[in-house]
């Protein structure tokens, strides 16, 4: 940062290069003008460049590609695999509720559900 603002304040902002008017009018003529005379040749060591067919130039990227995809969902798979949860939620059972835990489970699905608890006796006793 130190060098640029030494460059400026010597410098200034002008621009330090220029050319001569109308250099790049004539350039194109002279460049040529430069340049030798001589016929271009082709080389005669070289061999002549095999055609392959579209099917053989195609088949060696299209392996790479399906080499590549393969692996891409074996990696994901994997991944997958092993960073899944395998933790499940927990089953409650009848056993893991003590006595007044279940009535109040009972009693509070009841409060919500369409049926009190007086039908509900007496649909037990009607069933006996």
């Amino acid at each position: 940062m130190k060098e640029e603002e030494f460059i400026k304040q010597h410098a200034g902002n002008r621009n330090p290069f220029s050319t001569p008017e109308g250099y790049f009018d004539t350039f194109t003529s002279r460049l040529m003008q430069r340049l030798p005379q001589q016929p271009a040749q082709p080389a005669q060591d070289t061999k002549p460049a095999t055609i392959l067919p579209l099917r053989q130039r195609l088949a060696r990227p299209f392996r790479y590609a399906a080499a590549a995809a393969i692996a891409g969902i074996c990696l994901a798979a994997g991944t997958y695999v092993l960073t899944r949860d395998n933790t499940t939620a927990p089953t409650t059972t009848a056993n893991n509720f003590s006595q007044t835990e279940a009535n109040e489970y009972i009693d509070e699905a009841m409060d919500c559900g369409i049926i009190n608890n007086n039908q509900i006796a007496y649909y037990l006793t009607e069933a006996y």
